[in-house]
């Protein structure tokens, strides 16, 4: 009896435990697959976002560099070397040009590059304003985070970044094109750069990318929470499985004592109503062998 409540309990406690397990791997799931879906749809929106980005700055830099290539000539390229060329009208009619162009198209960087003699890229015509901290002046060496672009374009190539660039001044798109001379030559004498602003498209993707980490981050530690809990409760079931096993236990033991002690009674009361009975048995059996003696049955009736 006792092992079929112990096998009983056994059965009720994995089934529990089964509902349990089931639960929890259905809640774990369900978690993955939301911040997974999340981070997926997310992600598409980002690409979605900066695609649009670049697609505006790329239309925005073809038409600025449309417009400014026929102006630029051989000689913006070849007699403007180091600062002592920014004194030449030509530099300050072209300065002044490149920076009228940049800030009626609201253009971060605009400016024109070349190799020197020594073979390094150069600045030579910044479209910035004169006073601007980061105006580059002529003859000054182009950042290493900008020289491929700069040398693919001076290799006759479109450069556009398909990804935001992140520079000593910020996040930036930057598109390069080479410049050719308008002599009927077609010869690439330089390189026309325009930088534009992608500081807030990188702020808000960044802000979005926090948003996705923080569910991420939500969901995990939901799982870590549910396994946690789901422990506690399984220790928590097993105790009382434990405790209420014990209790059965217990009771088949009182059970079996009790049992016991009826069949020792039952035998001790049996043995003692045996033997006067036997004895009875003896002398009712001796008297009918005697029925015509009166002295012997009157002994045994004393007996």
């Amino acid at each position: 009896m006792g092992l079929n409540n112990n096998n009983s309990v056994e059965k009720s406690g994995a089934k529990a435990r089964r509902s349990i397990y089931n639960l929890v791997l259905i809640v774990v799931v369900g978690v993955l697959f939301v911040t997974g879906y999340t981070y997926i749809l997310q992600k598409m929106y980002n690409d979605s976002i900066l695609d649009n980005a670049i697609a505006e700055d790329s239309s925005r830099t073809d038409a600025m560099h449309k417009g400014v290539s026929n102006a630029l000539t051989r000689e913006d390229f070849t007699e403007i070397n180091t600062v002592d060329d920014m004194n030449t009208e030509r530099y300050k009619s072209l300065q002044t040009y490149l920076n009228q162009i940049r800030n009626m198209n609201s253009t971060r960087y605009f400016y024109t590059a070349k190799r020197n003699t020594e073979g390094r890229l150069i600045y030579l015509v910044d479209g910035l304003d004169l006073g601007a901290d980061d105006f580059a002046y002529p003859g000054t060496y182009i950042e290493e985070e900008m020289i491929p672009y700069i040398e693919r374009a001076l290799s006759g190539e479109n450069v556009y970044s398909q990804e935001i660039i992140d520079t000593t001044w910020g996040h930036i798109f930057t598109a390069c094109y080479p410049v050719r001379a308008n002599d009927g030559s077609n010869e690439i004498i330089g390189a026309l750069c325009i930088e534009t602003d992608m500081e807030p498209t990188y702020v808000f993707i960044s802000e979005r990318n926090n948003f996705v980490m923080i569910i991420g981050a939500v969901g995990i530690v939901a799982i870590v929470m549910l396994f946690f809990c789901v422990c506690i409760y399984i220790r928590h079931y097993r105790n009382q499985q434990k405790k209420q096993q014990k209790i059965l236990e217990e009771a088949a033991e009182a059970a079996y004592s009790a049992n016991r002690a009826k069949s020792t009674f039952l035998f001790n009361i049996s043995h003692d109503i045996r033997t006067p009975m036997n004895a009875i048995t003896g002398y009712v059996e001796l008297a009918k062998h005697h029925l015509n003696e009166p002295d012997k049955l009157s002994g045994y009736q004393t007996l």
